[in-house]
């Protein structure tokens, strides 16, 4: 699962769970992302299946040190002691490694309030990530999804992905609009400059509400998304469900990425698509990119402006800089 980060440590955390398959959970407080590995085998003196261990890894050490070893098979070994101190171990074949770790079933005593000379009171025993954990779990309320292959989504979020905006003050424009038709769904994206969208075909599972028909996925999700789904067979079947404030994209035994909607409302993209054309042009595509590439050497660089001429069966791209 890839990591997510969050300005907010304290509500950020990575669990791993060993049972009969090793499943990685990482939270920020607004996305959820759930990864299954399939253990090829468990240590005999293990009773995984009845009693899942499940341990809180430091942030990035892991990743750092899976990305530094070569082989492609490693063995995971998890410990916790009786006073709750734990460790996870990384073996190799010519290699190991311990890297602390702490047992996310431990609680912890908190405070819950401030008493009139200013003091905490009110202490209370509390498990802090299965806290995070069980709110970020809750039944998913859609009574309805689309089914889409992993291969034509990766694609649809590879072509409209680049024309939303991270940095607008208009924060549906931060994401993707995500529309789920009967038989497809399509993905939108722009920053008022541009706009891409990509329509794949769909398979509706239950019955899909008004209110599920149509939302704006985060940018920063949907980037998470398109990395897991690089690792999938093109023919892998994905669920996309919405509600009015959460999204769901999962993969069965594979992978869940759970988040919450962005706010606002998306721009009425289809007014601005012309719908009959005055005339239209078929152009070779890597013709056409390099034609782009070549004119825009000398293109204003703030603005980036290009202008099209259109002449009985050519296109000529030109553009210019006041310097």
């Amino acid at each position: 699962a890839k990591r997510i980060k969050s300005a907010n440590p304290t509500r950020r955390y990575c669990v791993l769970t060993f049972g009969s398959a090793v499943t990685l959970t990482t939270f920020d407080g607004e996305t959820l992302v759930r990864s299954n590995v399939t253990a090829f085998d468990v240590h005999p003196d293990c009773e995984l299946n009845r009693n899942p261990v499940s341990v809180t890894i430091p942030d990035d050490s892991v990743s750092a040190l899976l990305r530094k070893i070569k082989t492609d098979d490693v063995r995971l070994l998890a410990t916790i002691d009786e006073n709750g101190d734990a460790t996870l171990r990384v073996e190799t074949g010519s290699a190991g490694f311990t890297l602390p770790a702490v047992d996310a079933d431990r609680w912890e005593t908190q405070t819950v309030g401030i008493d009139a000379t200013g003091k905490p009171c009110n202490p209370v025993e509390r498990q802090p990530v299965r806290e995070l954990e069980s709110n970020s779990t809750k039944p998913f309320q859609a009574t309805g999804g689309t089914v889409v292959s992993a291969g034509n989504l990766r694609t649809a979020l590879r072509r409209t992905m680049f024309a939303s905006s991270t940095e607008s003050t208009r924060y549906a424009l931060g994401g993707c609009l995500c529309e789920q038709k009967t038989d497809a769904v399509t993905f939108a994206a722009t920053d008022s400059r541009r706009l891409a969208v990509y329509r794949i075909p769909a398979e509706t599972v239950g019955e899909l509400e008004p209110s599920e028909t149509a939302a704006v996925i985060p940018f920063s999700a949907l980037s998470i998304v398109s990395d897991i789904l690089g690792r999938l067979p093109d023919a892998e079947p994905v669920c996309v469900a919405l509600t009015p404030t959460e999204f769901v994209i999962e993969s069965d035994g594979r992978f869940a990425v759970r988040g919450r909607l962005v706010e606002g409302r998306f721009p009425r993209y289809r007014d601005v698509i012309p719908t009959n054309p005055e005339f239209s042009f078929r152009v070779s595509r890597t013709a056409f990119i390099e034609q782009l590439e070549t004119a825009g050497i000398v293109s204003d660089a703030e603005n980036r402006d290009m202008l099209f001429t259109f002449d009985g069966s050519t296109v000529t791209a030109s553009a210019s800089s006041p310097t």
